[in-house]
């Protein structure tokens, strides 16, 4: 897992991809990537328990194959 915080200046466009190609390449590096905002939502300053329980259960959902490939997660039917 990647939590990230982000500041005001990843509302910018420019920033915005950037975070988008690291969305991606930490997603192929096989972690889910947690955005989270110090600025404009106030995630960190004001709701810190809020955002620190989304983490676990994100953990938890991991740890339980909720993240797997669909071959692999016994929460999908099998492809046949």
């Amino acid at each position: 897992m990647a939590v990230e915080l982000d500041g005001g200046s990843h509302m910018e466009p420019r920033q915005v991809k950037k975070d988008q190609r690291r969305n991606n390449a930490a997603l192929r590096a096989g972690l889910l990537p947690l955005r989270y905002y110090y600025d404009y939502y106030d995630d960190v300053v004001h709701h810190p328990g809020r955002m620190v329980a989304q983490v676990l259960t994100v953990l938890r959902l991991r740890e339980a194959g909720a993240f797997a490939s669909a071959r692999h997660s016994r929460f999908l039917p099998d492809p046949d």
